[in-house]
């Protein structure tokens, strides 16, 4: 069985921005050992979610690894042509069955060829599944081995021991539902990581993974949207979002209207408080009986990267994010575009709003679809909380926008609220990085709370 780490560096590669965070399980809980530290991806070393260029990869992540006290990195794959996640129903059989099954499922959802997967799936087990059920959910997550070796060279050629490959979903969930403990035990949780070239719903009912859905509609889009609209190139435009996009009252467009079929839970905002003590594990670095859903589980690394298929069967997995936070405010808009500079700066916030809010507008249909596709699967249940991560889930205003769409308590995701930080890290800070950071925390965290 798998090793399990209480000091470990999660390490979050996107195409745009790479995220770190260091934790550490202490006597009182999890703890922040060091970061968080996000940085521009190098160009086009990434793509899709697929590291292309690991020696670059690693040289940039090389530069950040001195502010870390620990080498043992965990770090998570993505990409839609190389990776497939899926929650599969099927019938209820042994282990030996479902062994064999698994194979004819890798063959239905892979274009792989048989000998280039690493794969891991498990039997999600739900509480309230009645005991003579026909059938049984299986999570599966399956990669190209090229997908997960170049992670591991990039690891390797930053200088770091990488100690397991997770799937975005499962990392979500430990950072914005599991650390919480017994508080949202009883919830379905929806978490929306708006990356910048897929946008990623996750749903957790009942501190377990039940839906998982990628969207097109991400902060490229955003981007892309902006650029056409001021008629400036993509780096101009990312800034332009980053500083003066918003879709709130003050950028004159107010909010979208409701849609008839968003019914829901009260609206308004969700405030998480003072975190519930979480469920931490209790191993040290030798423990071999946490289950652990990981990719590289299915195999060893050795000092090339290179993974050995061994079978085993596992608990936990992931995917990927982008995007940066953003940079110290004073470049005014018209500074920023010298193709409009005689637009006054209340003109250009109602131009972005103009421009972006048809993108948002996309998303939310995107999301309201989803939901409705998982409640009609299971039996109308409502969603009680939403949560929005990535680097647009700072855009001001964001989450009423999401409110007044779908007509569920959303909040923008924090995944430091329920980790002990060192006073010398300011809480805003954090709190402000924190929807950049969620997958990053969610993957250092794996031994380190009960799932």
């Amino acid at each position: 069985m798998a090793r399990r780490f209480t000091h470990v560096l999660g390490v979050d590669i996107g195409s745009d921005a790479t995220k770190m965070v260091e934790l550490r399980l202490g006597r009182s809980g999890v703890e922040l050992a060091g970061g968080p530290v996000v940085f521009k991806t190098p160009p086009n070393t990434v793509q899709g979610g697929v590291v292309v260029e690991p020696q670059a990869v690693g040289a940039a992540i090389k530069e950040h690894v001195g502010a870390f006290s620990t080498k043992r990195a965990m770090c998570s794959v993505g990409g839609q042509s190389s990776l497939v996640v899926r929650i599969s129903e099927m019938p209820q059989m042994s282990a030996s069955d479902l062994k064999e099954a698994i194979q004819w499922e890798l063959e239905r959802q892979t274009t792989f060829p048989p000998d280039q997967i690493i794969y891991d799936y498990c039997v999600i087990e739900r509480p309230d599944a009645a005991a003579d059920a026909p059938n049984m959910e299986v999570l599966l997550a399956a990669a190209h081995e090229d997908l997960v070796n170049a992670h591991v060279e990039a690891l390797h050629a930053a200088g770091l021991q990488p100690v397991g490959i997770d799937i975005e979903p499962l990392s979500l969930s430990r950072s914005m539902v599991e650390v919480y403990g017994e508080q949202f035990s009883d919830q379905t949780v929806a978490i929306v990581n708006v990356g910048c070239n897929l946008s990623d719903i996750t749903i957790i009912r009942r501190g377990l993974l039940s839906f998982v859905r990628s969207i097109p509609t991400a902060g490229e889009s955003l981007t892309r949207a902006i650029s056409q609209a001021f008629v400036v190139d993509n780096d101009e435009a990312e800034r332009i979002k980053r500083q003066h996009g918003r879709v709130d009252s003050l950028a004159g467009g107010g909010h979208v209207a409701p849609s008839p079929v968003a019914a829901g839970p009260d609206t308004g905002s969700l405030d998480l408080g003072t975190p519930a003590p979480p469920q931490i594990a209790t191993g040290t670095e030798d423990d071999t009986d946490a289950p652990v859903f990981e990719l590289s589980s299915t195999g060893e690394v050795d000092s090339r990267g290179d993974f050995e298929p061994t079978g085993e069967r596992v608990t936990h997995l992931e995917l990927d994010d982008a995007h940066v936070p953003p940079p110290p405010s004073g470049v005014s808009v018209t500074a920023m575009t010298a193709h409009a500079p005689s637009v006054p700066a209340d003109a250009a916030t109602q131009q972005i709003y103009d421009a972006i809010a048809p993108i948002l507008g996309e998303l939310t249909t995107e999301l309201r679809r989803s939901l409705d596709f998982y409640r009609r699967q299971h039996r109308n249940e409502a969603i009680d909380r939403l949560v929005l991560a990535g680097g647009s889930a700072l855009i001001p205003g964001i989450v009423d926008f999401v409110v007044a769409d779908l007509a569920i308590p959303t909040e923008i995701a924090n995944p430091f609220a329920a980790i002990m930080a060192p006073d010398t890290v300011a809480l805003e800070y954090l709190r402000d990085i924190g929807p950049l950071c969620a997958i990053a925390t969610g993957l250092a965290m794996r031994d380190m709370v009960s799932g």
